[in-house]
């Protein structure tokens, strides 16, 4: 039987290169971005795997996915693919994540692991999973 799926959305961080924005691009690759000067516009690469060290063109996107991997596209690669989150969405995802670190870790810890407490826990981190809803 044929069964079908979805990619998962997922955030990632992008910078297009304009040739201007060295710091910005060097704050997301690190290491993995490089910058030669040169007579005209100075050439430079971004790491993208342990051997393979992509060019920039004045018009691609880096992006650094969930994986920690990055990845060069053109600007219609990367409308295609991307679409821009709301600062809102970014807070409201960073204000889960808080929320889960504190039930999964901080909450036990101040608990006995078979406390009351605890078990509470382990039903909030549940319903989380379920998308919000408690079987209800």
């Amino acid at each position: 039987m044929i069964r079908y799926f979805q990619t998962r959305p997922v955030e990632v961080s992008a910078i297009q290169w304009t040739g201007n924005n060295l710091s910005e691009l060097h704050d997301l690759a690190g290491d993995c971005f490089r910058y030669t000067p040169s007579d005209a516009e100075g050439v430079a690469w971004v790491r993208t795997s342990a051997q393979v060290w992509e060019s920039l063109s004045t018009d691609r996107w880096v992006v650094l996915d969930d994986t920690g991997a990055l990845r060069v596209y053109t600007p219609a690669e990367f409308a295609a693919l991307h679409e821009e989150t709301s600062s809102a969405a970014r807070d409201a995802a960073e204000t889960l994540r808080r929320f889960r670190t504190f039930l999964d870790e901080d909450f036990r810890f101040w608990c006995s692991p078979n406390a009351v407490a605890a078990q509470y826990a382990t039903q909030l981190l549940r319903i989380l999973d379920q998308g919000g809803s408690n079987g209800r």
